[in-house]
């Protein structure tokens, strides 16, 4: 899939806040995985930090 697709959706990910915490699971791979694009792992970083915090204390 295409890098700038890919972090547009992390992107819109980290706006929906509290909503997207089901996601964090998603996004944590993200962040893992070496081979996604940099800029990828960049935005899903971010959207991680503009998640709900309570939630992800509760994250192993």
């Amino acid at each position: 899939m295409d890098p700038i697709v890919r972090s547009s959706a992390a992107v819109a990910l980290g706006n929906m806040g509290e909503a997207a915490t089901q996601y964090i699971p998603d996004i944590l791979n993200f962040l893992k995985d070496e081979k996604v694009d940099p800029i990828v792992r960049s935005r899903a970083a971010e959207a991680l930090g503009m998640s709900d915090k309570g939630q992800l204390m509760n994250r192993p």
